[in-house]
């Protein structure tokens, strides 16, 4: 208390339920007091101290104690003194205040059990005293609830410090302390546990220690240890119960089913009109309730107080506590808390209330993040209940959402798999939507699943319920997703994506927002793919989801995205928030993942042999048909582009065989294999591979593949000396790619069609800063930078390069000025620029550097 002495509290109270350890901590204090030479007053009060004359003989008293033999001048003053009967006055008080007036470190005064003391005389007093303290004089109140005092407007203006129950719970080192000082040595996992079941009331701290020291197994006990412990209802009952009248009795034990309470809930469980009344009064007085909220308008009860409850109840009238769930359950449910109408259902073992509620919200709770808590009731209802249709799918359902697809598979086996089976439409979505779920996760593409994802849609004989609507309309979109139906995909998201929304159900718009992130990429629109998926992880991170399975796809497609724009450091962190999530996922996720890590450590790798190889392994393990067509082109296209990064083409021929052997002879193959031939310098097969491509005969999967087959076709052009062809197709190529962004598709082309970049810079109009990015990422991947001490980095213009090209001649600067009919002043303007961006000093250095970067 030395702090908040050095702050100006002269006034100290500490007020909490029995047993919270209130005496312990005034005792520590005291010592803290009388080592530093300051005199300590204790009295403990009683029923007797209502009596002022009583009260104050006994502060009396103890203050001469306290002084001792040390100031006898003090105590002599003290012992003469006498209260008069009735309220003391401020005469009294001035006189006490000269007793002590010669203390050199002032004087402690300790008023424990003052819960004691009611009667508003005794009060008077007091609180004249604190509103009066002299300098040095300091005060220690000790109650159970709180006193009749002007102890709040104090504590505003600094000079009363408060104490709670909360504030001498004990913490988990002090805990581990008090166990070792009687032998006990926990776990973390135990200590925890007896924590939580203890709520740190030191009390009942104490209690289970003691029989802790006589247990060998520690940690069953400590599992089963509640309020009906023995050692513990003792003392609840003595120091607790035994003071409570019988109609609070009853109320304690009427409304203990409920964790929390609201007073309406409590007066529907008691009868009770007051109730509000009732608990304000229990929270005050400290009979381990306390207030959950600053409006004090939801209670609870310690842990170890309802358990012995509960079980008192069960004691005195075993038919008692179901009757109270099921009433719980109805104020619950009449009041939109369908969750906890759900708990006191299941604790009922009201059954038809059950499934009536998870008919009714079982759908809701699981989109609005309930997964969890909807699955811990459902694992607690027995197998007649789990046989009715509608409960069964809700656990197809949430089995399948937590990635336990052999539990889902159990249920489906359990209810059926056909939905045709039942006469109702709503029941048969429901099904349908099951269905979808869970081969979604499993990746599986059978008749039913396409006849369910083709029906699903269907109005429903004009019934609507939106929730079920929302959730068939989310699993649609991320199926259609999965299959590469992009534009229904879309459709269906977008649609759940505002029911979500509009329903509040969060969880359902993260699916969304990742899926549509993914639909996005599929389109080869990264921006826009980037945008959703940074929607996706705003909200996760505001609804604390980031390690959910449910971001997996968000983090892939950001990853993605990061990739494609070639973002390496973002698109590694996303990467590695994916692996340490630990779910089971639909296959396409789970693959998509490891391949893109691949893609990543290639870029940077100073062994990219090795990473290929891990990579070809990854399709060796099982040649995944379960793939949409879209993700074999766009992954094999890469691989394609990456064998021949390191000149392997005869690795590029076999992933190219791969795609077709998966989607057929599509246009994307056709790209790939006028990669190879390229390569290969078979130019010829190469534009003939080209050729149906380029006039839209074979369209392509992916816009990855058309951009790569505009920039081959640009870059036969160039070779082949047809400029304006070479830059027809350059555009094309940058119409494409502009848009959405995708960085890479353009940078990962060959030196000529850099070089052709650069000549053309300026002629691209709106997408010219693309082209920048474009260039600014291929001269850090050639390593332009270094080679050049950073000056490379700024791009040459149109002018610049052309002048690049005219220094290998023999022309002097005034005939290249002359042909290129400008002033030999501009030209050497543009001279000392290109100097200064290749980091050269002279013609022949320029010349040597612009070859080195593949511009000449």
């Amino acid at each position: 208390m030395a702090a908040e002495e050095a702050q100006g509290s002269a006034v100290f109270v500490l007020s909490a339920p029995p047993g919270a350890g209130k005496t312990m901590l005034m005792t520590q204090r005291c010592q803290e007091f009388d080592a530093r030479g300051i005199p300590v007053a204790w009295l403990s009060l009683d029923t007797e101290d209502n009596d002022p004359y009583t009260l104050w003989s006994g502060v009396l008293a103890a203050c001469a104690a306290a002084v001792g033999s040390r100031q006898r001048q003090v105590q002599r003053a003290l012992a003469s003194m006498r209260p008069l009967g009735g309220e003391v006055d401020k005469g009294f008080l001035r006189t006490f205040y000269a007793a002590i007036e010669p203390l050199p470190d002032g004087l402690l005064l300790v008023l424990d059990d003052l819960h004691e003391v009611v009667s508003h005389s005794a009060l008077a007093g007091l609180g004249r005293l604190l509103k009066t303290l002299p300098r040095g004089l300091r005060v220690m109140l000790g109650c159970r609830r709180d006193p009749a005092l002007p102890i709040p407007r104090m504590i505003l203006d600094g000079s009363a410090t408060e104490i709670r129950a909360a504030d001498l719970a004990f913490a988990d080192d002090e805990a581990r302390e008090l166990l070792q000082g009687h032998g006990i040595q926990l776990a973390d996992d135990d200590l925890a546990m007896l924590l939580e079941r203890t709520e740190g009331w030191a009390a009942g701290l104490r209690l289970a220690t003691l029989s802790l020291a006589q247990r060998e197994d520690k940690r069953g006990y400590i599992a089963t240890f509640a309020g009906e412990d023995r050692p513990v209802s003792d003392y609840l009952v003595s120091e607790v119960l035994a003071q409570q009248p019988a109609d609070i009795e009853a109320f304690l034990l009427d409304t203990a089913v409920a964790e929390w309470l609201l007073p309406e809930l409590a007066g529907a469980l008691s009868g009770r009109p007051d109730a509000g009344a009732v608990l304000r009064r229990l929270t005050r007085d400290n009979i381990l309730v306390t207030g959950q909220d600053v409006a004090a308008r939801s209670y609870r009860y310690h842990a170890l107080l309802r358990s012995y409850l509960l079980a008192e109840l069960d004691r005195r009238d075993v038919t008692a506590r179901p009757r109270l769930h099921r009433v719980a359950a109805d104020w619950f449910a009449h009041h939109d808390m369908p969750s906890m109408a759900l708990d006191h259902a299941v604790d009922a073992e009201d059954w038809d209330l059950v499934a009536e509620l998870l008919d009714r919200e079982g759908l809701r709770l699981l989109m609005a993040g309930e997964g969890a808590s909807l699955t811990s009731k459902l694992d607690m209802l027995p197998a007649e209940v789990l046989a009715r249709p509608v409960v069964g799918l809700l656990a197809v359902i949430c089995a399948a959402q937590s990635g336990d697809l052999a539990r889902a598979g159990d249920h489906f086996d359990t209810v059926g798999r056909d939905p045709y089976r039942h006469a109702d439409a709503r029941l048969r979505r429901l099904h349908m939507a099951a269905v979808l779920c869970e081969a979604r996760l499993r990746g599986v593409r059978t008749p039913a699943v396409m006849d369910a994802l083709n029906t699903i849609s269907a109005p429903m004989d004009g019934v609507r319920d939106r929730p079920l609507e929302l959730f068939a309309l989310a699993n649609s979109g991320m199926l259609r997703t999965s299959m590469g139906d992009v534009d229904r995909a879309e459709a269906d998201l977008s649609a759940a994506l505002g029911l979500a929304r509009e329903l509040g159900c969060d969880f359902l718009a993260l699916d969304c927002l990742a899926h549509l992130a993914g639909s996005a990429a599929s389109r080869q629109d990264f921006g826009t793919a980037s945008a959703w998926s940074a929607e996706a992880l705003k909200l996760a991170a505001d609804r604390g989801w980031r390690s959910s399975s449910r971001m997996l796809p968000a983090y892939l497609v950001a990853a993605w995205a990061a990739w494609q724009m070639h973002d390496m450091a973002a698109a590694a962190e996303y990467l590695a928030l994916a692996a340490a999530i630990d779910a089971d996922v639909e296959p396409e996720v789970v693959f998509a993942t490891r391949l893109l890590r691949a893609f990543v450590e290639f870029v940077e790798s100073q062994d990219r042999r090795a990473v290929l190889t891990r990579l070809r392994s990854m399709w060796a393990d099982a040649e995944p048909t379960w793939l949409a067509p879209f993700a074999v082109c766009s992954y094999c296209l890469t691989e394609v582009q990456m064998a021949l990064a390191i000149a392997d083409s005869g690795w590029a021929a076999q992933a190219a065989a791969r795609a077709r052997r998966l989607v057929g002879k599509r246009g994307d193959v056709l790209v790939m294999d006028a990669l190879i031939h390229a390569h290969n310098g078979a130019e010829g097969p190469a534009r003939q591979a080209l050729a149906s491509v380029l006039a839209g005969e074979a369209p392509c999967q992916v816009r990855s593949s058309e951009i790569a087959a505009w920039l081959l076709e640009a870059q036969i052009a160039d070779g082949s000396g047809q400029p304006a062809r070479a830059y027809e197709a350059l555009r094309r190529s940058i119409d494409l790619a502009a848009p959405g962004r995708a960085i890479r598709d353009v940078a990962s082309a060959s030196d000529r069609v850099r070089a052709l970049l650069i000549h053309n810079l300026g002629r691209f109009g709106g997408h010219d800063g693309f082209v920048a990015e474009v260039l600014d990422v291929t001269h850090r991947a050639v390593g332009g930078a270094d080679a050049t001490g950073g000056a490379a980095r700024d791009t040459l213009t149109a002018r610049e390069l052309e002048l690049l090209r005219d220094l290998p001649s023999m022309l002097t600067l005034e005939e290249i000025a002359s042909a290129r009919v400008v002033s030999v002043n501009t030209v050497k303007s543009h001279l000392r620029a290109l100097y200064r961006k290749l980091g050269v000093n002279s013609r022949r250095e320029a010349v040597e550097c612009g070859r080195g970067l593949g511009l000449l």
